[in-house]
C-alpha cells in the first residue's frame, strides 16, 4: 500500500480545533492540499493561515454538516 500523500486534496470536517486541526496540519506538512471545514470560521482561518505561512495549501470553509443547505453555500 502507498502512504503518498502529496498533491492529493484532503477535506477535513472539524478542521478548527483540536485533532482535524492537527490532522490538518500534518497531511499539509506532507505536501497535501487542505481543505477544512467548521462551524466558526474564526479558527478555520488561523488554521489555514497557519499552514500557508509553513509553506502548505490550505482553504478555509464553513460548514455545519448537519444542515443540508450549509453544503450547498460553499
Amino acid at each position: 500500500m502507498t502512504t503518498n500523500i502529496e498533491g492529493k486534496v484532503v477535506l477535513i470536517t472539524g478542521g478548527g480545533t483540536g485533532l482535524g486541526a492537527e490532522t490538518a496540519r500534518m497531511l499539509a506538512l506532507r505536501g497535501a492540499k487542505i481543505a477544512i471545514a467548521a462551524r466558526r470560521r474564526g479558527k478555520l482561518d488561523e488554521v489555514a493561515s497557519n499552514i500557508s505561512a509553513s509553506g502548505g495549501k490550505a482553504k478555509a470553509y464553513e460548514l455545519d454538516v448537519a444542515k443540508r443547505t450549509s453544503s450547498r453555500r460553499s
